[in-house]
Order: C-alpha cells, then sequence, then structure tokens
C-alpha cells in the first residue's frame, strides 16, 4: 500500500477503515496484520472492547497495567487470551509471559493454521513479539484479528494474511482437531515413526506395532503423519496402547463393522460347537467337532477385519489385503456370523451376501 495513503487512513476521523484488496506485508510488518480492518478503538475486534476482558483469566495475566494505554486497554496477550477463554478454553495456572514467549511457553507449534489457533511471532515483531487470534483458513492464507499495544496510542487490526509469513500456529485449544486421528513422530535414525492414536479426551495412547497401526487405518481412523513436539506435548499421553478395536477371545459367535479377529483369537458359535480362528500360520479356519470345515488355506494376513463397505478382509502387517470375500457394496450394517448350523455366513442388514459353501451369493 502507498505510504501515503496509510497516512491518509490513520488520520480519518473513521475509527475503522476497510480496504478492498488484499495486501502483502513486507517481512518489516510481518507480525502486524494485513489493515483490511485499522481501529485505535476496537471496531476491528467485535465484541472485546480491552475493559471487558476483566474478571477473566486472560485479564488476570495480560490485563490492567500491561494493556493500558492513553486510548484505553491494548495488548495482543490480552486480546488473544481473551478469546481462548471465550471459546472455552479454562485458566491454564500461569502466565505465559509476552507473546515472544509464547511459543516456548505453549510448547512449540507448527506451520499448519487451524480455526482458534494463536499465529505467533518472535523477534520479528520486536523484543516483544506478536499474537493474533486465527479466525478463518482459506488455501494459503489466514484471517485474523489483533489487538496492539503502544504506549502513546494502542489499536486494533484485522485482515488476511498469508500463512508463510507467520512464524507459527500455536494450538493451545483446538486440540481436538487430532481427537479420532492418528499423530506421529519421526525417530529418526532409520527407526520407524512412533505413532498413537488421539482418543476423546485429547491423549495420545501408543500403538504398538504395524497390525494394529494398519488395523486402525483400514476401518477408518486417518493418519495426520508427524507432528512437531509442540503438538505432541499438547497432546498428553495416556500410558496406555491403543487397541484395534477388534473382537478379544470368548464365546461369541458374530463380528461386526469394526470388529475382528488378530493372530490366535476365535470366535465360537452359540451352542459352542464350531469355532472361527485365524491360526498363528495365518490361516482362517472353521472348526468343528470331528475338525477343519473350512479354510481360506493362504496367507490370509495379520489380522482379519469387518469392514464398514461390506468386505471382511485379511491384512498383512503392512497394511496389504491379501483376502477377502470380496462382498464391498453389499450393503450396510454387515456381520459375519459362525452359526449353530455349522455354516459361516456374512449378513447385510439382515439378508445373506456370502457363505462358506457358496462364495458371494448375489
Amino acid at each position: 500500500m502507498n505510504p501515503k495513503v496509510v497516512r491518509r487512513l490513520i488520520a480519518s476521523a473513521a475509527l475503522a477503515i476497510s480496504v478492498i484488496s488484499p495486501v502483502v506485508l513486507g517481512s518489516s510488518v510481518a507480525s502486524a496484520s494485513q489493515t483490511d480492518c485499522l481501529s485505535y478503538a476496537y471496531a476491528c475486534t467485535p465484541g472485546y472492547t480491552g475493559g471487558n476482558a476483566a474478571g477473566t483469566w486472560a485479564w488476570k495475566y495480560y490485563g490492567g497495567s500491561w494493556a493500558k494505554t492513553p486510548n484505553g486497554y491494548h495488548n495482543c496477550t490480552l486480546y488473544v487470551a481473551w478469546r481462548l477463554q471465550q471459546s472455552g478454553m479454562g485458566d491454564p495456572g500461569r502466565s505465559w509471559g509476552n507473546a515472544i514467549s509464547w511459543a516456548g511457553s505453549i510448547g512449540g507449534g507448527n506451520h499448519t493454521p487451524t480455526v482458534g489457533s494463536v499465529a505467533w511471532w518472535g523477534s520479528s515483531a520486536g523484543k516483544y513479539g506478536h499474537v493474533a487470534y486465527v479466525e478463518q483458513v482459506s488455501g494459503g492464507n489466514v484471517f485474523i484479528r489483533a489487538d496492539n499495544y503502544s504506549s502513546t496510542r494502542g489499536y486494533t487490526d484485522a485482515g488476511w494474511v498469508p500463512a508463510s509469513s507467520v512464524g507459527l500456529f500455536l494450538h493451545t485449544h483446538d486440540a481436538n482437531r487430532y481427537i479420532g486421528h492418528i499423530v506421529q513422530w519421526v525417530n529418526g535414525g532409520g527407526k520407524p515413526n512412533t505413532s498413537w492414536i488421539v482418543s476423546s479426551n485429547a491423549k495420545r495412547s501408543w500403538i504398538p506395532d504395524t497390525s494394529t497401526y494398519w488395523c486402525m487405518v483400514n476401518i477408518g481412523f486417518s493418519d495426520l503423519g508427524p507432528q512437531p513436539s509442540g503438538v505432541l506435548n499438547s497432546l498428553p499421553d495416556s500410558g496406555q496402547w491403543a487397541h484395534c478395536p477388534v473382537k478379544p477371545r470368548g464365546r461369541q459367535d458374530t463380528l461386526s463393522v469394526g470388529q475382528g479377529l488378530y493372530q490366535g483369537q476365535a470366535i465360537t458359535s452359540g451352542n459352542g460347537k464350531y469355532t472361527l480362528i485365524l491360526q498363528q500360520d495365518h490361516n482362517l479356519v472353521l472348526y468343528g467337532p470331528g475338525g477343519a470345515l473350512w479354510a481360506t488355506n493362504r496367507w490370509t494376513g495379520g489380522y482379519v477385519i469387518m469392514q464398514g463397505d461390506g468386505n471382511f478382509v485379511g491384512y498383512n502387517m503392512w497394511g496389504s489385503p491379501q483376502w477377502a470375500t470380496n462382498t464391498a457394496g453389499a450393503g450396510g450394517n454387515c456381520a459375519l456370523v459362525v452359526q449353530n448350523d455349522a455354516n459361516l455366513v456374512l449378513y447385510c442388514s439382515g439378508v445373506a451376501k456370502w457363505d462358506r459353501y457358496h462364495g458371494r451369493l448375489y
């Protein structure tokens, strides 16, 4: 933007200034949000007036004398903390210090913006650093809002900036984006990555082996890939091992969607006469009182799983299919049943789609 235009805008009697065309900030001003909106009051931060943060944990750590300016209370840390508090984040129990310290205090960050994350700049924004609140993400750009301290005249601003111009994105309160997903840590040195599944309480459970990993992937858990230490630190380790939701040993006759068998596991018909077992030799076998009744007679895999697409599949430890009933698309609400009549049947919505005598029925 032309410097003369900026001076005219700043001198304008209007408190909020709208700029129609996006402005890409140079590195010298990368700490500030793009001035699509600039206000020496609070026109760029709807619902926030500086002083109305009083009584919140944000005010306790970043308000009062720390934010006092000749034209009200203005502080980038106060505003962002207030937004986090408004979104439901509880008192962290301590101050994270000046903005420049937030990345270290919170536990790092990454270069992946998410709505609700904190846009952070370090020393490139001066000795105190700068933070802003991410409201929108679109392609390679983010829309951020910020309050800015000045000993002469504080101000608020908002606008779109390239995500690449932000030092880091700190995920203090949006850990829910990882819930139900797999995250990894790169071990390096040629070692396999360590993986965890993030549970509903935003804690990580260690995935102990590749069979469990691929079992979880194949029933629908997506892998977000390697994450920085800051993200992993924000997701506490539960101290528990992850288990793919497969059927444990026992006298149960049905494998529903998301259930299956690891090597050595079995299900048994209700009358106790017939057992389906995935043997240690990777063969899936149905046994009756007189011995084997049916088998895949091949390397079936490290586990078998009843998938949501209607297919019952055996996978090896690398997640490659080795055998299947070939019933994908047969319908919903599917299950594999070891029946009292010695048959092994795959049903979808109560209709038989496959059995051990005929294969796929229709």
